[in-house]
């Protein structure tokens, strides 16, 4: 159905444009209004599934850019920011179809009108429901196309041509800075994935992220044809007009949506971090630092080199959580992460049991972000702290990574390691997993060899069926044992 969504406009397009003449008027009529009225319907469908339902929706079709560390594929997304703007954007193409039908009534050409309208609607369409900046480009640009073709449609019309190409270069100066706008979101990210963009925008500099939000505005002025930007727009009425209705509702909304509103309400602005034991998280739904919350909480570190500039996270796990390092390289860090390397750690009992993963990511400002607020120095060496506001930023995604990368179960509790804590700290957490979950744990103490006292947190029996409750569905099969699960 998705994707439906999206196909029906172009073959309406397609079927207008090279078919039209065994159709007939009356048969392209028919064809493309039925093609836009059942994508206004399934659009209303999709509406009550991801709004009134809550069921975001990702469609991913086949990959289109792989490089060594950057895969961007065809794919849509359609959260309540995009099926809210499906139903206005297509009500408008539906009622354009609809009037162009006597509008367009005595003109010889209709089958080519349909086709480019149609064209236009499907190109809009994966504007507002591409998942990643490259394919809202495509989206972008095509409507950009469209609008020449629509505005240039009588073109033995002298005044026709010149406001089409006014229109064209106009367009041409926002979408230049768009495109700057691209290499800089590229240059800083290393992606052009929305959702991983949006979760690791608050932790960039402010600056950077003004820089680029004033990039990518001034690309939706031009295409909006606002103040300054404005005077191809008076030109396009050499165009049909019902071009013009669909032409200026929809490029207006559409522009500033993706823009601005997909933007800013994706919380990607920065917020300041006042001190090094508090970690200010602005978007505590994002899935990766969820995910890297958990993580941080068992044997994962954040490890720097000042002099290279490099930054990289290191997961220390025993061989039965190989199955784990490999979810975390292929599936939960794959688009943040460049590179990993196994680095046997020899253990005193078993010999080179415990091996160690680092990761190499590419996210420099958000990983040097992480270790700003999650260390302390002491004695020049940087010491693992909890966070004061943890109970923020705990979810169960994370609750589910901290199980699967230091937890394991015994014949009565599920116990979580927290070897890096101290005991202030681990009564922190106690608290958390009571106000969060409901979980009711205590501490308890391991002694090693060395003499070094170790604390950790133990759930008992009673506490597993909740417990599964909670973090099953964010955990992958072979880790389930951990919480008393069978694969």
């Amino acid at each position: 159905m998705y994707v439906s969504i999206v196909l029906l406009p172009f073959l309406a397009a397609l079927i207008s444009g090279f078919f039209g003449r065994f159709l007939g008027t009356k048969g392209v009529h028919i064809f493309n209004v039925t093609c836009i009225l059942i994508t206004t319907l399934l659009a209303f469908v999709a509406f009550y599934e991801v709004v009134l339902c809550n069921s975001p929706v990702s469609v991913e079709l086949f990959p289109w850019v792989l490089l060594d560390s950057t895969q961007i594929h065809w794919s849509f997304y359609y959260d309540e920011l995009t099926v809210g703007m499906l139903i206005p954007v297509l009500i408008v193409s539906l009622l354009v179809h609809l009037y162009s039908v006597g509008y367009m009534g005595e003109d010889p050409h209709q089958q080519r009108f349909f086709s480019y309208i149609s064209l236009f609607t499907g190109l809009m369409l994966i504007l507002v429901t591409g998942s990643n900046f490259l394919v809202m480009f495509l989206g972008w640009e095509g409507v950009g196309v469209c609008s020449y073709l629509l505005v240039h449609f009588w073109y033995t019309r002298v005044s026709a041509v010149k406001s089409a190409m006014n229109a064209m270069f106009t367009n041409r100066v926002g979408d230049y800075f768009l495109t700057l706008g691209f290499f800089a979101i590229f240059y800083t990210f290393g992606t052009l994935d929305y959702s991983t963009v949006f979760s690791l925008a608050p932790y960039i500099s402010t600056n950077v992220i003004t820089f680029i939000s004033i990039l990518l505005l001034l690309g939706a002025a031009a295409k909006s044809a606002q103040l300054s930007l404005h005077g191809w727009l008076p030109y396009a009425m050499e165009g049909p007009r019902t071009h013009e209705n669909l032409n200026w509702k929809i490029k207006n909304i559409n522009s500033f949506k993706n823009i601005v509103i997909r933007k800013y309400s994706s919380k990607a602005l920065k917020v300041g971090i006042s001190d090094n034991k508090k970690f200010s998280n602005p978007n505590p739904n994002s899935k990766i630092m969820a995910m890297l919350i958990g993580d941080l909480l068992g044997d994962g570190h954040i490890r720097l080199n000042n002099k290279q500039s490099l930054g990289r996270m290191e997961f220390t796990f025993s061989t039965q959580n190989l199955p784990y390092v490999n979810y975390l390289k292929f599936v939960a860090y794959d688009k943040i992460c460049t590179t990993t390397k196994p680095t046997p750690w020899p253990n005193p009992n078993t010999g080179k049991e415990v091996t160690q993963y680092w990761f190499s990511s590419r996210f420099l400002p958000f990983i040097r972000e992480l270790h700003k607020n999650w260390y302390i120095k002491i004695k020049d060496k940087n010491v693992k702290v909890v966070p004061k506001n943890i109970g923020e930023l705990l979810k169960p995604a994370g609750l589910a990574h901290w199980i699967m990368g230091d937890g394991y179960c015994s014949h009565n509790a599920v116990h979580l390691c927290t070897d890096s804590f101290t005991e202030v700290e681990v009564e922190l957490l106690i608290k958390v997993l009571y106000v969060n979950f409901g979980l009711l744990a205590t501490k308890s103490i391991r002694k090693r060899e060395s003499g070094v006292i170790c604390w950790r947190i133990r759930m008992p029996t009673s506490e597993t069926f909740k417990l599964q409750n909670i973090v099953a569905r964010y955990m992958i099969p072979e880790m389930l044992y951990k919480i008393n699960m069978n694969k």
